[in-house]
């Protein structure tokens, strides 16, 4: 489904089903590794919040729904490099899952599907230093 052919409303739905994710460890090891998922994951989070904080009526609604999006497809091609950043991401994507109640999957569009795909292909191949296989 491409975000051109949502509405405003599903939007500001979709952002409202997703609460902050309650891990405090996050942060604090955000502060200490380089891993660029964890500030992917707050600006996502920051995203998320200022859609919440919109009403739908809002004639200045596209620019703050323009950067949801936006966040959102660099969320889905930022690679993990640690462990804990990469268990960071799952966590997120799986809490920000169960809170959109079956409206289909969190990466819904197909370029941010599949950088999503191959970013966490990368990220576990990295991590068991494995080579890609053809």
């Amino acid at each position: 489904m491409s975000s051109d052919n949502l509405s405003r409303r599903t939007i500001l739905a979709g952002a409202a089903s997703v609460p902050a994710l309650a891990l405090p460890a996050v942060a604090a090891i955000s502060a200490s590794l380089p891993d660029p998922i964890f500030a992917a994951i707050e600006r996502m989070r920051t995203a998320e919040a200022v859609c919440d904080a919109l009403d739908e009526n809002d004639d200045a609604i596209d620019a703050p729904v323009y950067e949801y999006w936006k966040v959102r497809s660099a969320l889905a091609r930022t690679v993990p490099t640690t462990p804990d950043g990469l268990m960071a991401l799952t966590s997120f994507l799986l809490e920000a899952q169960a809170n959109l109640y079956g409206a289909g999957p969190y990466f819904d569009e197909a370029d941010d599907a599949e950088a999503f795909a191959a970013s966490l292909d990368t990220a576990v191949r990295r991590m068991m230093s494995l080579t890609r296989r053809a």
